[in-house]
């Protein structure tokens, strides 16, 4: 396991990246490193309704970009239904695979005032 990459397999890292609401709603985007390219996936893990959540963000991509921003537009729509909103984006273990300047300003670019944190 290298610094930060949780290493699912022989051809598969992990980032992940939490992220919790002003109500209290919590998401977890994970991001896979394939061997051709990016996947993910999210959990939804809403405490106020009591529901738990899989949700396929993509198959494969070959920009981590666009999983990271899919990822942050499911997270949006979802909360549009609760007028709930996101109060903090956290990478616990690092940012192997996308960078907080470019989470920042990708959360920028869909209004979201708000610095991801990193550990």
């Amino acid at each position: 396991m290298s610094s930060g990459v949780l290493t699912l397999g022989a051809s598969k890292e992990l980032q992940n990246i939490n992220i919790s609401t002003n109500n209290g709603r919590e998401f977890i985007i994970n991001i896979y490193k394939e061997q051709t390219g990016f996947s993910g996936d999210m959990v939804i893990l809403d405490r106020i309704s009591g529901t738990s959540i899989y949700h396929l963000i993509s198959q494969l991509k070959s920009n981590v970009c666009d999983i990271f921003s899919d990822g942050i537009d499911n997270v949006l729509t979802y909360l549009c239904q609760y007028n709930d909103a996101i109060s903090d984006i956290h990478n616990p273990c690092n940012t192997p695979f996308i960078a907080p300047l470019d989470q920042n300003e990708i959360i920028k670019n869909k209004s979201i005032s708000l610095s991801v944190r990193v550990n």
